[in-house]
Formats: C-alpha cells, sequence, structure tokens
C-alpha cells in the first residue's frame, strides 16, 4: 500500500507540515512502520495527530540510525519558506529519542545552536516530555527497553548541561525585563501570589488541578489583602500554536469558573475576584517576551509550584522569584531549586533532611489544603451486594500504578481473604476495560481450587458518582504505592474506615492505628474488621471523627507562614550577595 502523508498547510507557519512533506520517499518507505503506511492526513496536522504518529512509533519500537535521523533534521533546516526555529527543536527532541543510546549525546547539544530560545525551550522539553510519555505507565505498562527515560536525561552530561545553560539564559532575560521587585510589608494590601502550571486539566477529578484550586481559593478566603493568579506557563507545548507538539496531552481549555462551581466552594464574589487564570502564554509566539511581560504585570511576592517535572523555565522564575514548592505525592522532590521546598510529614526523606540544603530550606508541610469532593453524577453505578462487607480499593490505573510485585501479591492477599469470608466483597475502582481480562486472569490464578473469589468482585473502571460509591462501602484497603489521597479522604469524610501503609500519601490525614508498616499487618488487620462487626463499626467511627479534627483553616495559614519565610529567605540571600 502507498504511503499518503498529503500534508496540505496553506497558511499556517507549522514547520512539521513541511518537514514531512519533504520527507525523501526512499527513508520513508524504508523506515517508517507499517501501521503509518495506513494514516493519510489532510489538512492542519494537529497535536493530536502528531501525538498519535509519536505512539505508533513508540509501540512499534521505531528505531532510526543516526545518519537517517541527521537527514531528517536537514530536510527541515533546507526549506527556505520556513521561519519557524520551534519546529527545529521539535525535530531534534523526536530523534534524539530513535537514534542508538550512544548516539544521542549530540542531539543534545545541538539544541544549543538553535537560532531562538524559543526553538531551544522547545528541544530541551521536548526531549523531557517524551521520556515521561514513553515511560509512563498507563500508556505503556510493559516498559520498553533502551527508551529514553527521565533517568537517563538526569545522567547524560550533555542535556543537563543544555538544560542549564537555557534556564540562566531565561533568568537572564527575565531579570532585565523585570523591575526591582518592591515586596509589600505584610497588612498593607499589596500581596501576590502566582501558582505556576505548566498546564491544567479540565477533569473536574484531576488531582493537580484541584489541588491549585484548593490551594488558590482557600488563600483568596483566609487573606483579604492577597491576589492569586494561576499562570499556565504552557512552556512544555510552546510550539503548538504552530501546529507542532509532543507533549503527553493537548492544552484544552480550561472553564475555570465551571471548576469552582464543581466543587461548590463555599466562596463569595469578593473572594472570587482575587481569583485569576491566565492561559496567555500557551499561544504565545514570542514566548520568553510574553513571559517577562506576564511577571511584570503580577509583579508577584511569590511563586507556587507543585509539579515536579522539570522545566527550564521554572527553573529559571525560581533564580529570579521567591518560590515554594508543594509536592502532590510524598518524596517527591522538586526538579529545580526553590527557596522553601515543603515537605509532608510521612515523606521518608525526612530523617536525612536537614533544615537547609545547598540554597534552600525545607518547611514541613502537615497536610495540604484540600476542600471537599463534589460527584459528577446523582446516581452510583455500584449495587452493594446485601449482607456484605463491602472493602473497596479505590485509584486511576490503580492495577498499573502500583508497583507489579506489590499489585500481585495485594490481590494474591485479597483471593485468599474473599475465599476465607463469604460475606466479604471487594470493589475495584480504577481498572481500564481492556486490562480487565488481565486482572481476572490473575485473580484465577490466586483463587484456591473450588472456591467462588470472581463472584466476590466488581469492578468499575471510572466512577463519576465517586462520593457516593464510596460511602456504600466499609473499608477502604489501599495498595502500597504513590497516588490515591482523595479516595483515602473521601472515605473517612463518609465515615469509610481507612487502611494503608506507611509511603501511602494520605498518611497524614489518617489515624496512626490504621498505618501498617507491612503486607502482615495489613491484612491481619483487615481480617479483624471482616470478622468483627464491633470492631469494624468502631473503625468507621474512628475515620468519621477523626475526619472532622482535619482543620483546614489551621493548614491554610501554616501555608501562608511559609509563603512569608520565602520572601523573607530571598530578601537575606539576596542581601548577602550584595
Amino acid at each position: 500500500m502507498a504511503l499518503e502523508l498529503r500534508l496540505s498547510f496553506e497558511g499556517t507557519r507549522g514547520g512539521i507540515s513541511h518537514f514531512l512533506d519533504r520527507l525523501p520517499d526512499d527513508l520513508i518507505e524504508a523506515r517508517i512502520p507499517s501501521q503509518l503506511v495506513q494514516l493519510g492526513f489532510s489538512g492542519l496536522l494537529s497535536t493530536n495527530v502528531f501525538n498519535d504518529v509519536l505512539l505508533r512509533l513508540c509501540r512499534s519500537d521505531y528505531r532510526i540510525s543516526a545518519a537517517d535521523a541527521e537527514r531528517i533534521v536537514a530536510c527541515l533546516r533546507q526549506v527556505k519558506d520556513v521561519d519557524d526555529p520551534v519546529a527545529l527543536g521539535y525535530a531534534h527532541a523526536v530523534y534524539s529519542h530513535f537514534v542508538p543510546a550512544n548516539e544521542r549525546e549530540a542531539f543534545w547539544v545541538q539544541i544549543s545552536d538553535l537560532p531562538t530560545v524559543e526553538g531551544r525551550i522547545a528541544g530541551v522539553n521536548g526531549a523531557i516530555n517524551l521520556a515521561y510519555l514513553f515511560t509512563a505507565p498507563r500508556l505503556f505498562p510493559q516498559r520498553r527497553p533502551n527508551v529514553c527515560s527521565p533517568r537517563v536525561l538526569r545522567e547524560s552530561v550533555a542535556f543537563q548541561t543544555t538544560y542549564a545553560s537555557l534556564a540562566d539564559e531565561i533568568a537572564s532575560i527575565l531579570t532585565l525585563a523585570l523591575p526591582r521587585r518592591h515586596t509589600p510589608t505584610k497588612g498593607d494590601g499589596g500581596q501576590e501570589v502566582v501558582f505556576l502550571f505548566q498546564d491544567m486539566s479540565p477533569r473536574v477529578t484531576n488531582t493537580l488541578t484541584k489541588l491549585a484550586i484548593d490551594y488558590s481559593v482557600a488563600l483568596a478566603k483566609c487573606d483579604a489583602a492577597m491576589r492569586m493568579t494561576i499562570l499556565l506557563l504552557g512552556d512544555h507545548v510552546i510550539g503548538h500554536s504552530r501546529g507542532v507538539g509532543v507533549g503527553s496531552h493537548v492544552c484544552d481549555t480550561v472553564d475555570f469558573d465551571a471548576l469552582i462551581r464543581h466543587n461548590a466552594y463555599d466562596i463569595s464574589h469578593a473572594q472570587r475576584n482575587r481569583l485569576k487564570l491566565d492561559d496567555s502564554l500557551k499561544k504565545a509566539e514570542r514566548y520568553v517576551v510574553e513571559l517577562a511581560q506576564r511577571l511584570q504585570e503580577y509583579k508577584p511576592n511569590v511563586c507556587v509550584y507543585f509539579g515536579a517535572r522539570p522545566s527550564p523555565v521554572l527553573a529559571a522564575v525560581s533564580k529570579v522569584l521567591p518560590t515554594v514548592y508543594v509536592p502532590i505525592q510524598i518524596g517527591l522532590a522538586p526538579s529545580v531549586t526553590p527557596t522553601i521546598e515543603c515537605v509532608l510529614p510521612h515523606d521518608p526523606r525526612l530523617k536525612d533532611l536537614t533544615t537547609r540544603s545547598g540554597q534552600h530550606r525545607y518547611e514541613v508541610l502537615e497536610r495540604h489544603v484540600v476542600s471537599p469532593f463534589r460527584d459528577s453524577v446523582k446516581t452510583s453505578s455500584f449495587k452493594r451486594p446485601e449482607s456484605s462487607i463491602v472493602v473497596v480499593t479505590p485509584g486511576v490505573d490503580i492495577d498499573i500504578r502500583v508497583p507489579r510485585e506489590e499489585w500481585r501479591r495485594f490481590v494474591g492477599e485479597m483471593c485468599r481473604i474473599l475465599a476465607a469470608y463469604p460475606v466479604a466483597h471487594w470493589l475495584v475502582i480504577g481498572i481500564k476495560d481492556e486490562r480487565v481480562g488481565t486482572f481476572l486472569d490473575l485473580v484465577r490464578a490466586r483463587t484456591p481450587a473450588g472456591s467462588a473469589v470472581v463472584e466476590q468482585i466488581s469492578l468499575i473502571s471510572y466512577e463519576l458518582a465517586f462520593r457516593q460509591t464510596l460511602g456504600k462501602c466499609d473499608i477502604v484497603a489501599m495498595p502500597r504505592h504513590k497516588g490515591a489521597a482523595i479516595g483515602i479522604r473521601i472515605g473517612m469524610e463518609e465515615g469509610v474506615a481507612v487502611m494503608v501503609f506507611v509511603d501511602n500519601d494520605a498518611n497524614a490525614n489518617v489515624p496512626q492505628e490504621y498505618i501498617h508498616e507491612n503486607t502482615d499487618s495489613f491484612f491481619s488487620h483487615l481480617e479483624s474488621l471482616i470478622s468483627d462487626p464491633d470492631r469494624l463499626r468502631a473503625a468507621k467511627a474512628r475515620a468519621a471523627e477523626h475526619f472532622k479534627t482535619l482543620d483546614m483553616r489551621k493548614a491554610t495559614l501554616r501555608f501562608l507562614s511559609i509563603l512569608n519565610q520565602a520572601q523573607d529567605e530571598w530578601t537575606a540571600m539576596n542581601a548577602s550577595r550584595r
């Protein structure tokens, strides 16, 4: 079948369009796998299409030689009517992932020679995004060999040199553009906090998006002198406005007011006016200049960020403004150097951390600032079996986010308990439909002969009435992994007993007696709750009562004090440099 890559991009500056259109036929036919032969494109090569092509390449274990990669990049360089260094940056990023490992360094060095800072950002971030994309378990449950992973980037001298040089370059531009910063004294009515995000999800259930809104709304309600802006950096998809992109997802339009309404924040009109979402950088043509303009406009006293993915832009901002890093999970260290790094109280790194390390301070954030979660629909799809004790394990992609051996052992122990206690029922929320067969095979392999354990299991891939569904259960049993903190908190709020391991995210919110060191104590405790109705009732009451002690205003005030500390720390550091 003839390969069709008909790319007509009249009226666009999408360099990738001209690039693919001019690939030598012999190279295309020899190198692109058979799946792509069936692809025929007409019109704009959107980010969706481009990412789909990348996924197909990845799943085909696609490899090209360094010489062929050079030819492909040269094709783009030779197109006279393309004035788009961003596309060059993406080309370097893409092909650094498909050349042999020992030849990647040269591609990363070449990123430094791209003609504009936007092109260099595209090259560096493109390489980072693909590294995370190709190792994402929800996309690729079986890790591909020889993939250019985040660890490979961290250990590459060439990439890290290019990354650091780019961050310094952006910081120098921002320093020249920003006026001397005035830090208002507490109470003078001039505090401006900017939350820095690469992107926000339009989904109300997205943990990172909800966390950003929770924190910004809490600050708006806490201090009338503060203004909060969520600034979407968009640096990871800097070329999307030109028709190219290698991000892990498309930047969708976010309805900020709809997210606030959905979560039913108790917020006044005046408090809402202190909140702003700025997504203008996602379509910036002169990215760094426009970033400097946004920072000039807001004059932030302090910037806050949550993500842990490396970003040369975020690294640059951290060099010119006071910044506070808040982890979305335990043990998640920042990729750049903030003024203050917040650490959750059950972070295993705490025993090795000193008050200060290098150029930034650690502060323990006793718990996240969170608001109640609201269901998207009113009716749960789960029908509770009569006279049963329901154990629920909730979490998006729970079966692949939990480490493989840990998940196998967890499933095996649950099957043993189900076989021993016919009254028990196990509800698992978050296993995608296409992986249900694999999960059931695992269950059957670990089910005692002659038992009907499968009939005691219910599966829901995604539940819109999440709170209502958890309210129908008796025990939340969470495997050892990072994530699913929302399920643990909602379970307690709904009066459901909770059981977690020492390294689960939500431990700061859980009664100490329900946090377990090892698998044996975890499942021994679970059996005791299933077999003893009085003990189960007491555990459920304990969870509900403990939830009432979680004072979110206190958590907000603690976070506000950390923001003030960051400003003081920044002032002191700058004074010592003079």
